[in-house]
């Protein structure tokens, strides 16, 4: 995706520097992965196993477990683009947002993939 790809109204997500007349320049772009509402709860780790539609991550010592859904958008911040989660591998650093369940896991709207704290 460009620049020229993006249109008005597009859900645009930037990180970058905050510059003194307010714009951004941003070193990273995702663009397409829009939130459902208000953040819900959320969790990151390195992805451990995929099984079916069932994300196993861990981060520290401490595992979790994201479930998804046909609605469950993807997204890769790395390269700016959306993924199915056919993309995802092993390995790869997520960071999810969603709804806590009773059994502990989370069901996501939003799994991205992302650079793993300490790495840009």
């Amino acid at each position: 995706m460009t620049l020229r790809d993006l249109k008005v109204g597009d859900f645009v997500f930037a990180e970058g520097i905050l510059n003194n007349d307010s714009s951004l320049t941003a070193d990273e772009v995702v663009a397409g992965i829009p939130p459902k509402g208000p953040q819900g709860d959320s969790g990151g780790g390195y992805i451990t196993r995929i099984t079916g539609t069932t994300i196993t991550i861990q981060n520290g010592g401490k595992m979790a477990t994201i479930k998804t859904t046909t609605t469950t958008r993807f997204g890769d911040k790395r390269e700016g683009k959306q993924v199915t989660l056919a993309d995802l591998k092993v390995g790869d650093f997520v960071y999810a947002v969603g709804t806590l369940n009773g059994d502990g896991s989370l069901t996501a709207d939003v799994v991205v993939i992302v650079n793993p704290p300490g790495q840009s």
